[in-house]
C-alpha cells in the first residue's frame, strides 16, 4: 500500500467497523457500523455462519470501508450490498479453486501408479511421478503378464510403496511376482484361467 492508502486505511478503522448483526428475533447481518454506533451499511444473510464469512470478508478490507460509506450516501444501500455480495462471492470461489488445486496436488504428490512401457519389456511403479521400483522382463509377453495382475488389484498401490521403504526394491519385487504367481495358481483352479502365457488375461479382479 501507498503511504496514503496506509493512512486511509488507518482513518477508515477509527471511523467504520464491520461486526456481526445477530439478534434473536431477527436475521443475521454484517453490519458496517460508523463510531457513533449507527449503521452505514447492513447485508443480512440467511444465517449467521454466512454472516460472520461476510463480515471477515469486510474486515480484511478496511480501505473500502469509507468508499463504502460514501456510495451508499450517493446510490443507496442496494447497489453497494449487491457489488459486496458479487465480490465476496468471487474471492470465495477463488479461495475454494485454490483449496481444491492443493487438494489435488496433494493427491498428486500421494498417488502410487503403475505404468507399462510400451515398447520396452518393463513395468516401472512411481509415487508423485518419481519412480520407486523398475521390473524389467526378458521379453513383452511377461510384462503383459504382470500387467493382466497389476492393473486389478483392489487394494490400492500405496502398500507397495510402504512395502518399498521397508524392505527395498529386490523385496518388493520378488513379493509383487511371487503375488501374480499364487493369483495365477488360484484362477487356473478355479477353471477361469486363459490358459496360454497370460492366464490372467481376462481376469478383473476379486
Amino acid at each position: 500500500m501507498t503511504d496514503a492508502a496506509d493512512h486511509a486505511t488507518t482513518a477508515a478503522k477509527r471511523t467504520f467497523a464491520p461486526i456481526l448483526s445477530a439478534p434473536g428475533d431477527g436475521p443475521a447481518a454484517a453490519v458496517l457500523t460508523r463510531c457513533d454506533g449507527l449503521a452505514a451499511l447492513r447485508i443480512e444473510r440467511e444465517n449467521i455462519d454466512d454472516a460472520q464469512t461476510l463480515v471477515e470478508h469486510m474486515a480484511r478490507l478496511p480501505h473500502r470501508w469509507a468508499p463504502w460509506a460514501r456510495l451508499v450516501q450517493i446510490a443507496g444501500e442496494a447497489p453497494v450490498r449487491s457489488m459486496i455480495l458479487a465480490e465476496a462471492d468471487a474471492v470465495a470461489a477463488e479461495l475454494e479453486e485454490l483449496r481444491r488445486n492443493a487438494l489435488e496436488q496433494k493427491k498428486l504428490a500421494e498417488a502410487v501408479q503403475c505404468y507399462r512401457f510400451k515398447k520396452e519389456p518393463k513395468v516401472e511403479l512411481t509415487k508423485g511421478g518419481v519412480p520407486f521400483l523398475v521390473i524389467t522382463f526378458r521379453e513383452g509377453w511377461e510384462r503383459d503378464r504382470f500387467i493382466d495382475w497389476a492393473w486389478n488389484q483392489a487394494e490400492p498401490y500405496a502398500a507397495w510403496h510402504e512395502y518399498f521403504e521397508q524392505h527395498g526394491q529386490k523385496a518388493l519385487e520378488k513379493r509383487l511376482l511371487n503375488e501374480m504367481i499364487r493369483k495365477e495358481m488360484a484362477v487356473k483352479k478355479a477353471g477361469m484361467g486363459a490358459g496360454g502365457r497370460r492366464p490372467l488375461r481376462f481376469w478383473r479382479g476379486d
